[in-house]
């Protein structure tokens, strides 16, 4: 894996198999020994709404980037909820 620096940031695009469009941004917010901290952003549009979320996920480097992630999500009409999400280790 390359070095991984506080700063960095990647952006995907991709439309999925039912036409949604999806874009998510990575940004790396705080590195440290044990574990690698991320900001992320992401939209799905359709043709009739979107969706936004929003937030931080945690990942430790020493147990193969498991992690949890903690998102706000907003939706058509203002809705908004909570998300948390576990990544399980990389095999």
């Amino acid at each position: 894996m390359d070095p991984v620096c506080a700063g960095a940031a990647a952006t995907r695009r991709w439309v999925d198999g039912m036409e949604r469009a999806r874009t998510v941004t990575f940004e790396v917010e705080r590195v440290a020994d044990e574990a690698v901290t991320f900001v992320v952003r992401s939209t799905v549009e359709t043709a009739a709404n979107e969706w936004r979320s929003e937030g931080r996920v945690t990942v430790d480097r020493a147990d193969g980037f498991a992690g949890e992630a903690e998102l706000e999500v907003t939706g058509p009409g203002g809705q908004r909820f909570e998300r948390r999400l576990t990544i399980a280790s990389a095999p």
